[in-house]
């Protein structure tokens, strides 16, 4: 059996809503033993749903004892990772819920899902693709996506970090210090919270007179290796930068990691300011960062399944961001002849690259 053909086995409640003549909230709740239902329509469903060979989750009230939360991530080695899942926990074990961790790998990771019979799914950070979405509404799986794009904009309830105010806030703090000659490295503009993080850019340049230069610009791959080559382009200029917004951890670490083997001190040189709270590992100094509430989204996405069926589709929810000061920034140095250039080899860093994350 292919990992296609897993998840359309049973009949979908789309399906079922279809012959029976009934919305898909009206068979899920006939499924799962939720709400009232009529008694002729909740016939109607069952006789349907036995024609087609519908198996049928569990009722709720039959597993009080285990209360079921999915949690369905693109990887589970990110740095992110753990900040993650010490949110979704936190809140689930206030509720007497436990967690069921999984890895966005193929189609057939939702299967087991109809049959665990859980509360529900926080997709966090995963993008699931067009038909894993549609066995997942069809079957009435209550879903909420944290920080999620692609498919689930605007069919799923999601949970999202304030991109564009922080983005705002750490460019704003650069221009407080004196910098004008600003750089950003981002990930590809194809994911919406890099095209937030342009426009908060974009704001606290315009608020304070002035505009992105495209040359200071580089936007593409957000990892490791991309921002080492694309802080070397920086330092190439006739004008280098005075300073750095990078929209990730991964890419703060590669800026650090191309100035160190460049000559640049970070800060005397060279200001950076990070995304996403976390220390990437063995790169001094300490990032001043723009901090994602990744935990607290997390938890605020647990809580919504756990209250009850989250609001319907296009709902979302922003988590505020926050700048937490560190000693990565400092005022611009006087003049470029203060700024000293080294080596072009930035594979002898003897650092260890952090892992590649959104966050």
């Amino acid at each position: 059996m292919t990992a296609r053909a897993s998840l359309t086995t049973s009949p979908t409640l789309a399906q079922i809503a279809r012959r029976a003549g009934v919305s898909v909230p009206t068979v899920s709740r006939v499924a799962n033993g939720r709400r009232p239902v009529a008694a002729s329509t909740r016939e109607r469903v069952e006789r349907v749903m036995e024609e087609l060979g519908y198996v049928r989750r569990r009722p709720r009230k039959q597993q009080a004892d285990a209360l079921l939360v999915d949690v369905v991530l693109p990887e589970l080695t990110g740095l992110w990772v753990g900040e993650f899942l010490r949110g979704a926990q936190g809140a689930a074990r206030t509720s007497g819920a436990q967690i069921v961790l999984s890895e966005l790998s193929n189609e057939n990771c939702f299967a087991p899902l109809a049959a665990r019979s859980s509360v529900g799914v926080v997709l966090g950070m995963a993008q699931p693709d067009q038909t894993q979405l549609d066995w997942l509404t069809g079957e009435g799986i209550p879903c909420v996506g944290v920080a999620t794009a692609g498919p689930t904009s605007g069919r799923v309830p999601t949970v999202v970090p304030a991109d564009r105010p922080g983005a705002r806030q750490a460019v704003e703090h650069l221009l407080a210090l004196g910098h004008r000659r600003i750089a950003v490295l981002t990930g590809s503009r194809a994911h919406p919270y890099v095209s937030e993080q342009l426009a908060g850019v974009e704001e606290a340049l315009h608020a304070a007179g002035t505009t992105a230069r495209s040359e200071y610009l580089r936007d593409g791959t957000p990892d490791f290796s991309s921002a080492v080559c694309s802080m070397n382009e920086l330092l190439d200029l006739a004008t280098p930068p005075t300073a750095v917004f990078a929209g990730s951890v991964a890419l703060a670490g590669g800026a650090v990691v191309a100035a160190a083997t460049r000559g640049f001190a970070v800060p005397e040189d060279l200001s950076i300011v990070g995304c996403g709270g976390l220390s990437a590992p063995k790169l001094p100094p300490h990032l001043t960062s723009v901090r994602l509430p990744i935990g607290d989204m997390a938890a605020v996405a647990v809580g919504m399944l756990l209250a009850g069926e989250p609001g319907p589709a296009p709902f979302m929810r922003e988590m505020p961001a926050r700048l937490v000061m560190r000693n990565s920034t400092a005022a611009p140095p006087r003049g470029v002849a203060s700024r000293r250039r080294g080596r072009r080899d930035a594979g002898t860093a003897d650092v260890t690259e952090p892992r590649p994350s959104s966050y």
